[in-house]
């Protein structure tokens, strides 16, 4: 599409930016890209810029950070000054999500960033998948996060028994690589990799393998020490930027602010 090579266009996010105003351009699409709506996609960007959300000590917050302000301008001015890239948001619960998912799908747009569990609603014929690029000549450092099996204190030790003996079966490499192959998700464990049957799905879809390849470079999400005020500051600071067109300096430095009073508050 439009001579663009993708391993290139995705070598970093000034490539991807350019290329999509080359999609743009030539009226290949309506528009080149679509970071999803939030928060964690600008994150995203902005940690492979280089940027922290923490000083090493954990004492100041440092979201606003040149590193961040060039990385979320950078979205900014594509989305409202260029308009190579477009943010869907609102509607009821994942709305926003399938309708960027649609505008891929049905051409109207060249790529989105989303996630592997998105891939029952994607067609491989047409697409590819890719790992997030880094920004500034950094290395891509993408957040990375789990979700967890439990099994709470307060139930019988039959229950406990019974709930150990389903986590155990369901983490099991075979089973968990059946798991991982049908839904996109990536295994919880490394040995699921060299499952036999999953290795072969993985040769003969390249994209599947994509998630994982991305986890073993990403940045493990912020446990906020805040009870959430610095995620929320972020999350407000993103709508500002990406809905209502406000400078990522403007909207970063109020963030800060925000968030780091919050930070004092606990210390």
């Amino acid at each position: 599409m439009a001579g663009i090579d993708p391993q290139k266009a995705f070598a970093s996010w000034e490539n991807l930016t350019e290329a999509a105003k080359k999609v743009k351009q030539g009226n290949y699409a309506s528009y080149g890209y679509e970071p999803m709506w939030g928060a964690d996609n600008l994150i995203d960007v902005a940690l492979s810029n280089g940027g922290t959300i923490l000083s090493a000590d954990g004492k100041k917050v440092t979201i606003d950070s040149q590193e961040w302000i060039d990385a979320w301008e950078m979205i900014r001015k594509a989305v409202f000054v260029d308009k190579t890239m477009k943010i869907n948001s609102g509607g009821q619960g994942w709305e926003y999500w399938y309708k960027t998912i649609d505008d891929v799908m049905k051409g109207q747009s060249a790529g989105y960033t989303g996630s592997s569990g998105d891939k029952g609603d994607l067609d491989f014929t047409k697409i590819d998948s890719a790992v997030q690029p880094g920004m500034g000549g950094n290395t891509a450092k993408p957040n990375v996060d789990a979700l967890y099996l439990t099994i709470p204190h307060s139930l019988t030790d039959a229950q406990k028994k019974a709930a150990y003996e389903f986590v155990s079966y369901f983490t099991s490499p075979k089973v968990n690589a059946s798991w991982a192959q049908a839904i996109g998700y990536i295994p919880v464990r490394n040995s699921a990799m060299d499952d036999p049957t999953y290795a072969a799905f993985l040769k003969k879809n390249p994209y599947a393998a994509v998630p994982f390849k991305q986890a073993q470079q990403g940045t493990p999400r912020l446990l906020d020490p805040t009870g959430g005020k610095i995620n929320q500051a972020l999350s407000d600071a993103a709508d500002q930027v990406e809905l209502q067109n406000v400078p990522a300096k403007t909207a970063l430095t109020k963030a800060q602010k925000a968030a780091q009073a919050a930070l004092d508050a606990v210390d």
